[in-house]
């Protein structure tokens, strides 16, 4: 197919991603689609419709409920930017069926609709306690997102229940909540 055979209103599917359809041809490198599933709309290159290479960054494709934007980078200078890889453990901790295998007690909790589009994530946690601490930690030092100290027994990871803690803090808090259902078990 060349650049020729391009018309607006023309559908293909992409890889990956699904239908998309060409909105807008101002030249060959300038070439306006959307993805109708999501609504998305990109400037994309001819060699890419060609190609089928075209992305649509509104897609859940992190473990098929995150949704990564297209706004931020998940890398600067080849390194996975933090916030980044934060989002997407706490994504796999409720979605990954190998994971909540080993760690069934997660099939209950269940990430906020805010949170599952990753720029919300990243300009959300920011705000939240402990974050500069976690931010600027060495790997001596370990900090986690916890969703349930400050509201406890909460399962829903959200900008409201959320922080930062260090592994000792989260440590302390799973021994009291054992501690406390064995003496309610025990009355």
């Amino acid at each position: 197919m060349k650049f020729k055979d391009l018309n607006v209103g023309d559908s293909f599917e992409s890889k990956n991603y699904g239908i998309f359809i060409i909105e807008e041809i101002l030249n060959s490198k300038n070439i306006i689609i959307c993805f109708p599933d999501t609504g998305y709309r990109t400037t994309v290159q001819a060699g890419s419709i060609r190609s089928r290479s075209v992305k649509d960054s509104l897609k859940p494709t992190v473990y098929g409920i995150g949704v990564k934007g297209y706004e931020l980078p998940s890398q600067v200078n080849g390194k996975m930017v933090k916030e980044y890889v934060c989002w997407k453990e706490m994504i796999r901790r409720v979605a990954d069926e190998r994971h909540l295998e080993r760690f069934p007690t997660y099939r209950e909790c269940s990430v906020c609709e805010r949170w599952l589009y990753y720029p919300n994530f990243y300009h959300d946690i920011k705000s939240l306690h402990g974050y500069h601490d976690w931010y600027n930690c060495d790997k001596s030092h370990q900090y986690s997102l916890d969703k349930d100290i400050l509201i406890p027994g909460n399962r829903i990871y959200s900008p409201h229940a959320c922080q930062f803690v260090t592994a000792t803090e989260n440590s302390l808090d799973a021994n009291r909540r054992r501690h406390n259902k064995h003496s309610k078990e025990a009355r």
